[in-house]
């Protein structure tokens, strides 16, 4: 009897462990690399505009 059960136990597929979303959504390096590079842009142009729009305007 123990042996049939030790059959049936290494005759079921192994499930492999949920990978939760976090871990999923850390892993994706370039995923990362494209963000940062966006929100780098993103607040450096919108800085330098709002550098440019609050100088006064010389020569009139």
């Amino acid at each position: 009897m123990a042996q049939a059960e030790e059959r049936r136990e290494k005759s079921k597929p192994e499930r492999k462990p949920r990978i939760p979303l976090g871990q999923v959504i850390f892993d994706e390096i370039f995923l990362w690399l494209t963000l940062s590079l966006v929100i780098s842009l993103l607040v450096y142009n919108l800085w330098g505009l709002l550098d440019l729009l609050r100088s006064p305007v010389v020569g009139r």
